[in-house]
C-alpha cells in the first residue's frame, strides 16, 4: 500500500501466538456485538475510537514512527475506502483477513493490482496525474516532518512527473492497468520493494492484535527511528527497501525475530531444477504446472513442492524425453500468457502512432485542428463498409481537436530540438532570406539553413518564419536573422553563404552586408559570399524578352474574357461546342514564374476559337488575330517563353547544388549565343512555333534583336555567382582543372588527386558529391580539398525553399 512512494522497508515482526489471535477477534466481536436482540450490530459502524485506531495504526504500520494522530493525512482515509467497497463505512474481519491474505500470499499480480486500485480514486480502471498528486501529498503529510527534506507542491509535482514518464507507455496522459502491471512486473528493483512494504502488513496486523492490550501511555508515546529517505516512486524513491528494512524499529512487538536477507544471498536459478517444473520468471522460480512461485531460489523449495503437489500427476511418470518437451510446451503457454499484455502495448503503441501520423499530415497541409474529428468520421464509415470487426481498434484513434493540437506541438518541440542537434553538427553553413506579406499585411521573414556535417551530409531545413509588425528597413530584418542566429546557436564563424531574393540597393541585399560586416566585427574571417537568388535572376532576365506590345494585347483579351462571368460562360460554352483541346484560358500573374509560358501557351492554342468570340461579341482585339505579321510576333513570344520555363524548371526543387544551378545558368547562355547566327539566316529550327508561320511573315530582325537582348541581360545578371565558378570547377571537374590557377593551399592536393588514376577512374561512373563523400573523405588525403568541398557544398542556389513556403 505504501510501495508506490515509499517502497518501504520490511517492518521486525514477532512471534504471533494463540492468545493474540483471540484477543483480535474478541476485540472486534465485543465491539459490535451481533445478538438476537441487536441484529443490524454486525453491519453498523464501528466505534469511533476503533475507527481512530485503525487510521493511526495504518499510518505507524507504514512509516514505522508511533504517531499521536492519523488525522494530518487522507493516506489512511484512502486505503479504507479502498478495502469499503461498498461505501457502507465498515470493515468487517473478512475485509481485512482477505486483504492480508492477498497481500501476504497472493501473486505479484495480485499486490499490483491492489495497489492500482489504491491510486485509482474514483476507480474508472485508469489513474491521472490529479489522482496520483493526491495519492502522494497524501504519503507526505503521512510522513509529516519525519522526511530529511521538506515537501513542497513542486516536490510532489515532480514525483508524479517521474511516475508518469517511467508508466504511462503510450503517453496518452493516463495508467492503465496493462501499463502499471508490465512497467512494474519486468522491474525487478519494484518487485523487491514492493515485497519488502508487504512485511508491513504483518507488523499491521500484530498491532491490531496487540492494541487492546496497550497501556494508554504506550499509544501516545513516540518511538523514535532514522527518518525516511526523500526521493522517487517504486523503487525510484524514498529509500531502498534494505535501508529501510535496515533503520525500521519495531512498533508493539512482544518479541523481536532478526530477520534474514534473502535477497543480500545473490542466489540464481539453476537450469537444472527445470525437472521440477520449475522455470525463472521475474527473479522468482515459478511452477509450470500451478504456476504458483516459492519464495527463495532454493532446490529444496522446489523439490519439496513437486513432491507435495504433483508428485501423483501424470507429470510424475512421464520419461525424461516426454518430461523435456511438456517442460518446453509448458514454457511457451507461460510465454504467451505474459506476452499477452505486451500485445496490448503494442496495440497501444500502434495507435497512439496512429493519431501522430494524421496530426503531422494536418500540420503538413495546413488544415485546421477540427478536421481530426472530420477524418476520424470518415474512417469509421470505410471501416464499417470493409471490416466491421476491427472498429473498436480504430475507434481508440483520438483525434479531437485538443489532442491533434497536442501531438503537433508534441512534435514541433521534437523537430526544434532535432533542429539544434543537426546545426549544433554544422562545419559550413549558408542561410537563404525571404520576406513576404501574408492576408493580414504583416511581413513574414522566412529563414532557410543549408548546413554540412564533417561527414559531407547535406540537410536544408526550414529554420524560422519570423513576423515582421513594423518597418521591414535592412536593419529589422538584420535584428531579426541575428536573434534567430542566436536562438539556434549558430556559429557564425561557420557562416559561409547569404542568399537573398534581392539585389543592391534592396533591403534584403543591404542586410545580408550587415550580417557580414557583424560577423567581421565578431572576428570572423572566413569569406561569406552574398549571392542573389538565381531563379530570380533569370526571372528577371525573362523580362526583357516580352515583346511589350504583343505581351499587353494579350493580356488584355483574357482579362476581358475571364474577368466578366458572362463572357467566360460564353467561351467555356464555345470552346465545349467545337470539342477544342482545352476548354478555359489563364489568367497572367506576374509573381509566377511559370505563370508568363502558361498563359502564352494556353491563348496559341485557341487562337482560331478566341478570333470568333471576340468577333461574336464585337469586343476589341479580333482584328489582330486575322493579322499573320501579329501572330508570328506571339509564336516568336511563346517559344522564347518556352525556353525560358524549361531552364526556370531545371533551376527549381530542394537541395540543389549551387554548381548544378550555375551550370544550367552557363548552358542556357551558350544556347542563346548559338541561336543568333541561325536566326538571323533564317533558319528557324528551334522556334517550333515560328517554323509553322509562313516565312514571309516572320521578322527575323525581330527575332535576332529578342534573342540579342535577352543574351545581354543575362551578362550583365549573376553578378555574385560569377566570381565564385573556379571554386564550383575544382568541385565539378577536380580531374580537368588546371593546377596553377588553383588556390596555393590546394595545389599540392589537387596534383595528387589528378594523378591517381583508380580514383579518376571512379570519378567518372559517380556524381561530384558522392565521389567526395564516399571515395576522397575516408582516405584522409585531403583535408584542404574536403574543405573547400564542403562550402561549396553548404551554400544555396536560390531561394526556392523560401518561396516555396509562401
Amino acid at each position: 500500500m505504501y510501495g508506490m512512494v515509499g517502497g518501504g522497508g520490511g517492518a521486525s515482526t514477532t512471534a504471533s501466538n494463540k492468545s493474540n489471535s483471540r484477543r483480535s477477534t474478541q476485540y472486534r466481536s465485543s465491539a459490535n456485538p451481533v445478538s438476537a436482540s441487536n441484529p443490524s450490530a454486525g453491519v453498523g459502524r464501528p466505534p469511533r475510537s476503533l475507527y481512530r485506531r485503525l487510521l493511526t495504526f495504518i499510518k505507524q504500520a507504514w512509516t514505522g514512527v508511533k504517531f499521536g494522530s492519523a488525522s494530518s493525512s487522507k493516506y489512511p482515509h484512502y486505503i479504507f475506502n479502498n478495502l469499503d467497497k461498498e461505501s457502507t463505512g465498515i470493515i468487517n474481519f473478512e475485509d481485512m483477513i482477505k486483504l492480508l491474505s492477498r497481500l501476504s500470499r497472493g501473486s505479484l499480480d495480485d499486490r499490483l493490482k491492489w495497489i492500482f486500485t489504491l491510486y485509482d480514486l474514483n476507480g474508472d480502471g485508469c489513474i491521472t496525474r490529479q489522482e496520483m498528486t493526491d495519492v502522494v501529498q497524501a504519503v507526505y503529510d503521512l510522513m509529516g516532518k519525519h522526511t530529511d527534506t521538506p515537501v513542497d507542491e513542486q516536490t510532489v509535482g515532480q514525483k508524479v512527473e517521474t511516475l508518469f514518464t517511467t508508466l504511462d507507455l503510450n503517453k496518452d496522459g493516463v495508467i492503465t492497468l496493462d501499463e502499471f502491471t508490465e512497467v512494474c512486473g519486468r522491474d525487478g528493483t519494484i518487485a523487491h520493494n514492493i515485497d519488502a512494504m508487504l512485511q508491513c502488513n504483518y507488523t499491521c496486523q500484530l498491532h491490531l492484535n496487540a492494541v487492546d492490550a496497550t497501556p494508554p501511555d504506550a499509544t501516545s508515546r513516540d518511538i523514535s527511528r532514522p527518518r525516511a529517505r526523500d526521493g522517487g516512486t517504486l523503487g525510484i524513491g524514498i529509500g531502498s527497501a534494505n535501508e529501510a528494512e535496515a533503520h525500521r524499529k519495531p512498533i508493539i512487538m512482544s518479541a523481536i525475530v532478526k530477520k534474514r536477507k534473502v535477497d543480500l544471498e545473490c542466489r540464481a536459478f539453476n537450469p537444472e531444477w527445470e525437472k521440477y517444473f520449475f522455470t525463472e520468471r521475474f527473479g522468482q522460480a515459478q511452477c509450470l504446472i500451478c504456476l504458483k512461485t516459492v519464495a527463495v531460489l532454493k532446490e529444496y523449495n522446489m523439490r519439496r513442492h513437486w513432491e507435495t503437489q504433483h508428485q501423483a500427476s501424470s507429470f510424475a511418470s512421464m520419461s525424461a524425453a516426454e518430461r523435456k518437451e511438456a517442460i518446453v510446451k509448458l514454457s511457451g503457454n507461460l510465454q504467451k500468457s505474459t506476452s499477452l499484455f505486451r500485445k496490448q502495448t503494442t496495440e497501444a503503441d500502434k495507435v497512439t502512432r496512429a493519431s501522430y501520423e494524421v496530426s503531422r499530415i494536418l500540420a503538413r497541409r495546413m488544415k485546421p485542428f477540427t478536421d481530426g474529428d472530420f477524418i476520424k468520421e470518415c474512417i469509421m464509415v470505410v471501416i464499417d463498409s470493409l471490416c466491421p470487426e476491427k472498429r473498436s481498434a480504430f475507434e481508440r484513434v483520438s483525434l479531437s481537436p485538443r489532442t491533434v493540437c497536442r501531438r503537433i506541438e508534441e512534435m514541433s518541440d521534437s523537430v526544434n530540438d532535432s533542429l539544434k542537434t543537426c546545426c549544433s553538427n554544422f562545419v559550413a553553413f549558408s542561410l537563404a532570406l525571404d520576406e513576404s506579406t501574408d492576408m493580414k499585411d504583416t511581413a513574414q521573414l522566412a529563414i532557410f539553413i543549408r548546413g554540412v556535417t564533417a561527414a559531407l551530409q547535406v540537410y536544408e531545413e526550414f529554420l524560422q518564419l519570423v513576423p515582421l509588425h513594423g518597418t521591414t528597413t535592412g536593419q529589422d530584418i538584420f535584428d531579426a536573422v541575428l536573434q534567430c542566429v542566436k536562438q539556434h546557436s549558430l556559429d557564425l564563424s561557420r557562416l559561409v553563404c547569404v542568399m537573398t531574393d534581392g539585389a543592391s540597393p534592396s533591403n534584403h541585399w543591404k542586410e545580408g552586408c550587415r550580417l557580414v560586416r557583424h560577423c567581421e566585427a565578431a572576428g570572423h574571417t572566413q569569406p561569406i559570399h552574398k549571392v542573389h537568388c538565381i531563379i530570380h535572376q533569370e526571372s528577371l532576365c525573362s523580362k526583357s524578352a516580352n515583346l511589350t506590345d504583343v505581351m499587353f494585347l494579350v493580356v488584355k483579351i483574357v482579362n476581358s474574357i475571364l474577368s466578366h462571368s458572362l463572357n467566360h460562360r460564353q467561351f467555356q460554352a464555345l470552346t465545349d461546342e467545337v470539342n477544342a483541346h482545352y476548354g478555359d484560358l489563364l489568367y497572367f500573374c506576374e509573381v509566377r514564374w511559370l505563370s508568363h509560358g502558361a498563359m502564352l501557351g494556353r491563348v496559341c492554342d485557341l487562337q482560331q476559337e478566341i478570333a470568333t468570340f471576340l468577333r461574336q461579341k464585337n469586343l476589341p482585339g479580333a482584328d489582330h488575330f486575322s493579322n499573320p505579321q501579329w501572330l508570328a510576333r506571339l509564336a516568336l513570344l511563346k517559344d522564347i517563353t518556352t525556353h525560358l520555363n524549361d531552364i526556370n524548371v531545371k533551376l527549381q526543387g530542394k537541395n540543389i547544388l549551387v554548381t548544378d544551378m550555375y551550370s544550367h545558368i552557363t548552358a542556357f547562355e551558350v544556347k542563346l549565343r548559338l541561336w543568333e547566327a541561325p536566326l538571323a539566316a533564317g533558319q528557324l529550327m528551334h522556334f517550333p512555333r515560328i517554323v509553322a508561320c509562313a516565312p514571309d511573315d516572320v521578322d527575323l530582325n525581330t527575332c535576332v534583336g529578342v534573342v540579342t537582348s535577352l543574351r545581354e541581360e543575362f551578362a550583365s545578371r549573376f553578378t555574385g555567382v560569377r566570381p565564385l565558378a573556379p571554386g564550383f570547377k575544382l568541385f565539378t571537374s577536380p580531374f580537368d582543372f588546371p593546377v596553377d590557377e588553383a588556390p596555393a593551399p590546394l595545389q599540392m592536393e589537387l596534383v595528387e588527386l589528378q594523378c591517381n588514376d583508380e580514383l579518376k577512374a571512379k570519378y567518372r561512373t559517380a556524381s561530384p558529391l558522392s565521389f567526395f563523400c564516399d571515395l576522397v573523405l575516408p582516405s584522409n588525403k585531403f583535408p584542404n580539398y574536403i574543405e573547400h568541398v564542403k562550402r561549396i557544398v553548404a551554400m544555396f542556389g536560390s531561394t526556392y525553399c523560401c518561396e516555396q513556403l509562401f
